[in-house]
């Protein structure tokens, strides 16, 4: 009989005899012993990161990042790290957090302005970190290029040391142009302020949640070709705040930038619940809140396509208070194009949008050269002379468990007046609040999970919606731990140098 060579394997052990399956174990164990797990915790102060000193710890966050094995987490404990130019590059599936964005600070060092750059990289996430850009006066922040499945979640990025507005774009979190569209990016439930948000050249992106405050020289959050033959399509920005932005095109913007990049295609995008806030705070004078197509109408174009874009729900506020500080804006939601640029908005849909604002003449909806299927519908001017608009949302609440007691952090939300405190929920009903972005519940039972929520309260009284909700068990023990992550421009002025191709612009940043 013809012996079968492919034999499954749990019927080929079964045949085996009592002896010949001891002399197995002792392969077995080898195996087992020469490939140990993968995952792993990175400690960077094991690797000589020591937090609030004067030394740059560059090097040594280097040293721990090269050393992670696929599967690790690269562990930053609280205290504030100086670092400029660390790389992450080409790797695979390692998460970056720290204690909390309020706790674990990393702090720009020296002249160069980008703090990390990764290209080629794939599963990353970012979490629980503050990140100071300390001074930046031109671009700079986290660098990705060609870039797979990152999520950057529950983190802030501020500037303890702002200088004053130039013009030049500043960054935080930036996906540039590289060899081929970064994909499935998801960018959720972070601060950021005194700069902005870029992702360019991107397939699937989901932009939701996060608080942007006082973003300059660009826009708020930017979509930007930045060459010919780009791509950009199926983004979700979805339920974002952003206030104050001293802008030269929109707080959001999706737009051909340069302005004479041809074939590019800006496609599949909802822009839907989000706030946008002008308030009495705020210096300068800002554009469009929405701005889409060119930043310059005259510029010839050919090949450009936009389509299927969803405008729905968004709020827009201009401060009772205030007079004239958007008064350079085209239009609030703005859509610019010509026969000269030489494409339409196809597919477009303008629905249920609410504009705040008592300066009638300030116009509201200017979409130029409709194509296909436009629907502009239900959108409502309205005036005021009172606040009416809540707190936003916090973002990135932790929590830290130790001896029956656990203690919560959290990013500060944005009023267009003040916040004057914040409401904790415990177990779904209100418990308690705080004039501070931090609240300790002590006294708890330990090994009893309790889950938490935030909100913020202006000084009308009026109450944010809450924040994602975390979950803690209290402990017997000092122990510590972290929460997990939810599921959850008119020309191209302030860009920085193009290295050229066939005369065409290169490169964005």
């Amino acid at each position: 009989m013809k012996q079968d060579l492919f034999k499954p394997w749990p019927e080929y052990f079964r045949s085996l005899t009592l002896r010949h399956l001891q002399r197995l174990i002792p392969l077995f164990l080898v195996v087992c012993m020469a490939t140990p797990s993968v995952a792993a915790v990175i400690d960077v102060t094991t690797y000589g990161a020591i937090p609030n000193d004067s030394a740059d710890d560059s090097l040594a966050i280097q040293n721990a990042i090269d050393a992670a094995p696929a599967g690790s987490t690269i562990y930053f404990p609280r205290g504030t790290y100086l670092l400029s130019a660390v790389t992450i590059n080409n790797r695979s599936d390692l998460t970056l957090t720290g204690d909390g964005s309020t706790l674990t600070i990393l702090k720009r060092n020296g002249g160069y302005p980008k703090m990390f750059e990764s290209s080629g990289s794939t599963d990353l996430t970012v979490t629980n970190l503050g990140f100071d850009a300390n001074g930046i006066v031109a671009y700079g922040g986290f660098n990705f290029y060609d870039a797979k499945r990152i999520t950057i979640t529950k983190n802030r990025f501020f500037d303890s040391n702002k200088q004053p507005v130039g013009q030049l774009d500043r960054y935080s979190w930036v996906f540039g142009r590289g060899s081929v569209p970064s994909e499935d990016i998801v960018i959720t439930d972070n601060l950021i302020e005194d700069l902005q948000l870029e992702v360019d050249f991107g397939l699937r992106v989901r932009i939701e949640g996060n608080t942007i405050v006082r973003p300059v020289q660009t826009a708020g959050i930017g979509i930007f070709t930045v060459n010919d033959h780009t791509s950009a399509q199926d983004y979700i920005i979805r339920n974002n705040t952003i206030a104050d932005a001293v802008v030269s095109a929109g707080l959001i913007t999706v737009i051909l930038d340069p302005s004479d990049n041809n074939f590019c295609t800006l496609q599949n995008f909802q822009i839907v619940g989000n706030r946008i806030l002008y308030t009495i705070h705020m210096t300068g004078h800002g554009r469009s809140a929405i701005f889409l197509g060119t930043g310059n109408n005259g510029q010839s174009t050919t090949g450009n396509v936009f389509n299927n874009i969803l405008i729905q729900n968004n709020v827009i506020y201009k401060d009772p208070l205030t007079y004239g500080i958007a008064g350079d804006a085209d239009a609030f939601f703005f859509g610019n194009s010509s026969d000269t640029a030489n494409f339409n908005f196809d597919n477009m849909s303008i629905i249920d949008n609410a504009i705040y604002n008592k300066e009638a003449w300030l116009p509201t909806i200017d979409i130029r050269n409709h194509g296909v299927n436009y629907v502009e519908r239900n959108n409502s001017l309205l005036t005021m002379t009172t606040d009416l608009l809540a707190p936003s949302v916090p973002t990135a609440l932790v929590v830290h468990s130790s001896n029956k007691q656990i203690d919560l952090l959290w990013n500060p939300s944005v009023d267009n007046a003040a916040v004057s405190g914040y409401r904790i929920y415990r177990n779904g009903s209100a418990y308690a609040q705080s004039t501070a972005t931090s609240y300790s519940d002590s006294n708890l039972l330990p090994g009893t999970t309790y889950t938490y929520a935030v909100t913020a309260i202006d000084s009308n009284g009026q109450e944010s919606a809450q924040s994602y909700s975390t979950a803690a068990t209290a402990l017997s023990s000092p122990t510590v731990t972290t929460s997990s992550s939810p599921t959850a421009s008119t020309s191209s002025a302030g860009r920085p140098p193009h290295s050229s191709t066939n005369g065409k612009k290169k490169g964005r940043i």
